[in-house]
């Protein structure tokens, strides 16, 4: 008879324990703000109003799916690091690790363009301590946007 409680006691430990490890910790997004990017150019954005500490970014393309000549991280002593080339699809979530110190960020680059003609949204936040995210929504804040004609 003293099985049963032991067998109830084991099977509370596992669910626990399956609960923590498929939940992982909720991060500390910071909502940055979002740019436009348009379907037949690529559409270059230079970000670096961050406005405190960064450990990773996180790119959200709303509306459509895009791609991206190159994500670069660019660091304040002149050290850029490409850390993404190719396709987000839609509603996706591109998350970004900083190296070193999460001050030494100057600022994020990216050329991207959307796939269909009405173009698409890049929501951009910032995330701290934890990896959950969901996609972003409405962000509203200006980035340094310039349009090319590239590949």
């Amino acid at each position: 008879m003293r099985i049963v409680p032991q067998l109830l006691a084991g099977a509370a430990f596992c669910a626990a324990l399956a609960f923590v490890t498929t939940h992982p910790a909720a991060a500390e997004v910071t909502q940055i703000g979002s740019v436009n990017v348009a379907a037949d150019k690529f559409t270059d954005v230079t970000w670096s109003r961050f406005e405190g500490p960064v450990q990773m970014l996180a790119l959200s393309p709303v509306a459509d799916t895009v791609d991206c000549a190159h994500i670069n991280v660019v660091y304040k002593d002149g050290i850029v690091r490409k850390v993404f080339e190719g396709t987000m699809e839609k509603d996706s979530i591109k998350t970004i690790s900083i190296l070193g110190s999460d001050a030494n960020v100057a600022a994020l680059e990216f050329a991207c363009k959307a796939r269909s003609v009405d173009g698409a949204r890049i929501a951009l936040s910032s995330l701290q301590d934890g990896d959950a995210l969901t996609p972003p929504g409405n962000w509203t804040q200006p980035a340094s946007v310039t349009a090319h004609n590239g590949p």
